[in-house]
């Protein structure tokens, strides 16, 4: 779907457009789940410092982090499934069990589903 390995984001997220489009009229009503690869690693990279960076400026550590990063995060990939995929259940996974992070935020990075969330917002 996305080639960031050869190509910017930019251009990655515009060559995808059109299968987007196709998912949001296919899709509308059920679920997709996004499993982002190794050459997506930026996503995971970008979510995990944004839990380090609640975890310093509230202190916040363990279920209190996981609910801070819950209420105070929408990554923009996030942000790109809603405003593509109306009406469309999305989540977006990562591996993370790799990552050496608290298990906390680990069980909350790897998922957001956008069924409860605004088009237009997190």
């Amino acid at each position: 779907m996305f080639d960031f390995l050869f190509s910017s984001v930019e251009n990655a997220v515009a060559a995808a457009g059109p299968f987007f489009d196709l998912v949001a009229e296919r899709m509308r009503g059920k679920r997709v789940v996004f499993l982002a690869g190794n050459h997506d690693h930026h996503i995971a990279v970008r979510d995990l410092r944004t839990a380090v960076e609640i975890q310093v400026a509230t202190g916040a550590s363990g279920e209190e982090l996981a609910r801070a990063y819950r209420d105070e995060h929408c990554s923009f990939f996030q942000r790109y499934m809603y405003r593509k995929l109306p009406g469309v259940e999305s989540e977006i996974v990562y591996p993370y069990y790799m990552a050496a992070t608290p298990s906390s935020v680990t069980a909350t990075t790897s998922t957001r589903t956008s069924r409860a969330r605004s088009p237009t917002g997190c």
